[in-house]
């Protein structure tokens, strides 16, 4: 599409650019031609007959040839620059409206990126006081359990303790008993007579009966 703006904008600036060009390259006439200043610039409106007079190319003609530039602009290189200047505008337009689409979904991240941080945070929180919980939990239970175990030991140590007082003392009872009858069969065999004796037994067969 520039390509071809480029091309007619060329063709249509042709004819102006060869009527100034020979209007620059006139030879001017007069001894004092060079120091000439002129109080109208626009010397030749329509005169065709310039180069016969020494005058500059007809103005005239450059504002036909100017007004068939805009006309060729206009005619061929107009819809293709309204078109080129709709489309860029269409798509300024869709590009700024891309672009607040995609700054608008940008914050909605944001904003659920923040609500899951703090949703996060929260329940790092509750997590964390959880986990303490059941640490201070299970510190209990094993220290309960310890002195569970610590109280049922006490109690067997004492209760064996105690069975063991009481097997020694049965022990030593009976010994005791043994020896107490060893030395009262001692005594009455050296300290009794046979008149002692039979009265013994005789003593011995009433309480039967």
């Amino acid at each position: 599409m520039l390509r071809r703006l480029w091309t007619w904008l060329w063709i249509a600036t042709t004819p102006l650019a060869i009527t100034v060009l020979a209007a620059e390259t006139e030879p001017a006439h007069g001894e004092h031609a060079e120091h000439e200043v002129l109080a109208n610039p626009i010397q030749n409106v329509a005169d065709f007959g310039y180069k016969a007079k020494g005058l500059p190319a007809p103005f005239s003609m450059q504002l036909l040839n100017f007004a068939a530039f805009l006309f060729i602009l206009g005619r061929y290189a107009g819809p293709s620059m309204k078109k080129a200047v709709r489309d860029r505008h269409e798509r300024i337009k869709h590009d700024l409206q891309e672009g607040a689409r995609l700054r608008a979904e940008a914050q909605k991240k944001v904003e659920e990126y923040g609500r899951k941080l703090a949703a996060l945070d929260g329940e790092i929180d509750k997590l964390v006081g959880t986990i303490r919980a059941e640490a201070e939990a299970e510190r209990r239970r094993i220290l309960d359990e310890a002195q569970a175990r610590a109280d049922r030991m006490k109690r067997d140590a004492e209760m064996q303790v105690q069975a063991e007082i009481q097997r020694v003392r049965l022990m030593l009872e009976r010994e005791a008993a043994v020896a107490a009858v060893a030395l009262a069969e001692k005594l009455l065999v050296e300290k009794t007579t046979e008149v002692d004796q039979k009265a013994l037994a005789d003593r011995f067969l009433k309480a039967l009966v």
